[in-house]
């Protein structure tokens, strides 16, 4: 993206100074602002056009089937969680975001996000797919799985 702004601002520029006329100081301001117009313009062309071609991955997958394939993950990273005095339980699944509750030492603890982030996440991930989300729900908070 950055070299497609670089390459038109410096193909205008070149051609802007090559101009014979460019020697008078209002055409040198004309020539900055138009060249700084056209080269916004181009840069907003370009995000509209990245936006509208930017695909999402979706995951290929109901909550229902994620079920077992996640619980199976889970007991992977489970004994990391209980070395350290700690647990988790799964609460359920929706749109792809595995919700949980760490207990034990695990709740409350300054570590949890990194351990959501680096040891459930990411273990998720690799066992089965790259846009999987864990999210914690600490305890005295309920979520509704409708």
């Amino acid at each position: 993206m950055r070299i497609f702004h670089l390459c038109t601002a410096a193909a205008f520029f070149k051609f802007v100074h090559s101009h014979p006329i460019a020697s008078g100081s209002k055409f040198n301001q004309a020539k900055i602002t138009a060249k700084y117009r056209i080269h916004s313009v181009f840069k907003i062309l370009f995000a509209i056009i990245s936006q509208k071609f930017k695909r999402r991955k979706m995951i290929p997958f109901t909550d229902e089937e994620l079920l077992k394939p996640v619980s199976a993950s889970l007991q992977k990273v489970l004994p990391m969680l209980e070395n350290d005095g700690g647990g988790m339980e799964l609460l359920g699944i929706k749109n792809g975001k595995i919700y949980v509750r760490l207990t034990g030492h695990c709740h409350g603890c300054a570590a949890s996000t990194t351990t959501l982030k680096y040891g459930i996440e990411r273990q998720l991930r690799i066992d089965i797919h790259p846009e999987l989300e864990v999210i914690n729900i600490p305890i005295g908070e309920e979520v509704k799985f409708d």
